[in-house]
């Protein structure tokens, strides 16, 4: 992944995201950012976690509008 699409990434995950994909990958939290600054080579099952994290994310604040909609 190039620095934009990292960057990308980044913006879209939630506070505390090194910490959760750390605990999720099994890396450290520094090895962690690096991966997602483009500091260290591409570490795939980093970059998974870190978009499945953002999806989840998404999915989650989707969802707190509907219900909030819905009130």
């Amino acid at each position: 992944m190039n620095i934009i699409e990292l960057d990308k990434l980044r913006k879209s995950l939630p506070k505390r995201w090194m910490a959760t994909l750390s605990e999720r990958t099994g890396k450290s939290k520094v090895y962690v950012w690096q991966v997602l600054n483009g500091k260290e080579r591409n570490n795939n099952a980093i970059i998974d976690a870190a978009i499945i994290l953002a999806k989840e994310t998404k999915a989650r604040e989707e969802n707190r509008k509907l219900a909030i909609t819905n009130l």
